[in-house]
């Protein structure tokens, strides 16, 4: 089976959500590294000091799995170039018809590292940065250096101009947080001089209680819708392409790292209503309960909620819900990873997307078509879209809930402004992309 006709008959078979599938996963994620040179508060290795380098037998056995891949993620929890077969990794790769994204913080790109990026016609380049100063930036990523992160962006921006090559596309990942929100049009004026085309904005999810504060979620809402509308017109100026959602109304945090007396602190009525009841619930009882039950009796894992609901969807855990307004349950996007993507971590461990920590086999152990149809992976495409998946992690997936609905208007605007600042080809590919991967 071709790679064209792998990935139209995967459309069907995960919109007919087969459990045994006849087709191969074209969306893969490789982890190349586990260990970073880096420590980053955003980062659980800031807490936590592990890692791990893909050797070359788990890199072999993973073959298979890229025989059939268009998209191949060069990921992990760590920085790829620490992998000092990385680029030979990279050449082995795209001899196939494959689009490749690595993702790195940017310290370690030499200039002979940048030529060989662009001569082997790297697909895209993201890197991840967190700040428009000196200050704030090394102040985020402990253990860069600003001006060597923006002099190595700029090598090999030059390197592309020299060569006369389109790739690799480089792009930002910015983690907006209260103390660097304010940052961003300034540094989108930057990372423009540089080479860099587009800059994707998104919202912290904390490692820890003490990063709950940086949430924007804490922060004024009409200071970041402003910052954001501010941010988009410098974009539109330098002509970057800035992906950001309107604003952060949601709290994008796992439930065991919210702090209760934040929440009571908070001036929303609908959290101030719900720790109040839970903390006569708790007078009343006398019990030590941890704050993972306490924030449960607010808010159910699976999603559905007891109480009354806000205007701006949130849920009271007092009082009946007002007549005028209607209780919906949570809405979530329909996932489709178990169809088509897979994730083999640096030790050879399979995993059916980059959310996910269970293993679902080990490449070391079992062959890939073994563990692509095991019973495990039945199961999963059996319930992960069902009321009651299987699988906690799936229950309570953040990447499926932490999406904003773009009204059409909104999608149509991006979608000219794209096609402005990258061009009919980029933006085309681009587009194509992403329909193949969500829809």
């Amino acid at each position: 089976m071709s790679k064209k006709t792998n990935v139209f008959v995967n459309f069907w078979e995960k919109r007919f959500t087969r459990p045994t599938v006849l087709t191969k996963p074209w969306k893969v994620f490789v982890e190349v590294s586990l260990s970073c040179n880096l420590r980053c508060i955003t980062c659980t290795h800031s807490k936590v000091i592990y890692g791990g380098i893909m050797k070359d037998n788990i890199f072999e056995r993973s073959k298979p799995v890229f025989s059939y891949a268009r998209i191949i993620h060069e990921v992990g929890f760590g920085e790829p170039f620490l992998n000092k077969t990385f680029l030979a990794k990279l050449e082995y790769l795209k001899k196939s018809d494959i689009f490749i994204d690595i993702i790195t913080n940017g310290t370690l790109i030499t200039k002979q590292i940048a030529e060989r990026l662009v001569a082997l016609q790297l697909d895209q380049v993201t890197f991840s940065i967190d700040g428009g100063t000196k200050q704030t930036f090394e102040a985020i990523r402990v253990g860069a250096r600003f001006s060597e992160v923006l002099e190595n962006i700029g090598t090999l921006h030059e390197i592309k101009i020299r060569e006369r090559s389109n790739k690799p596309f480089m792009r930002v990942n910015f983690v907006a947080m209260r103390r660097n929100i304010h940052e961003l049009p300034e540094m989108i004026r930057i990372l423009a001089k540089i080479g860099i085309k587009e800059i994707s904005v998104q919202n912290l999810s904390p490692q820890d209680s003490e990063a709950v504060k940086e949430c924007l979620y804490y922060y004024d809402k009409d200071t970041v819708t402003q910052l954001l509308e501010e941010s988009r017109k410098v974009a539109n100026q330098c002509r970057v392409n800035l992906i950001a959602p309107p604003y952060f109304p949601k709290l994008d945090v796992p439930p065991a790292l919210q702090n209760l007396n934040e929440l009571i602190e908070k001036k929303q009525e609908h959290i101030k209503c719900g720790a109040i009841a839970l903390k006569s619930l708790f007078d009343e009882n006398n019990d030590s309960k941890s704050i993972q039950d306490l924030i449960t009796l607010i808010t159910r894992t699976d999603g559905s909620t007891d109480g009354k609901q806000t205007d701006n969807g949130e849920t009271c855990a007092s009082g009946e819900a007002d007549k005028n307004k209607s209780v919906d349950s949570t809405k979530v996007k329909i996932c489709y990873e178990p169809w088509q993507t897979i994730y083999v971590t640096y030790d050879g461990h399979v995993r059916p997307c980059c959310a996910m920590g269970e293993s679902f086999g080990n490449l070391l152990d079992n062959s890939f078509e073994e563990i692509w149809n095991s019973k495990k992976f039945q199961l999963l495409r059996r319930t992960v879209n069902s009321k009651n998946p299987a699988f906690t992690e799936c229950r309570n997936c953040y990447l499926r809930n932490k999406d904003v609905p773009l009204p059409f208007r909104t999608a149509l605007s991006m979608l000219i402004r794209s096609f402005v600042n990258l061009g009919f080809v980029n933006t085309t590919r681009r587009t194509i992309k992403y329909l193949i991967e969500y829809v």
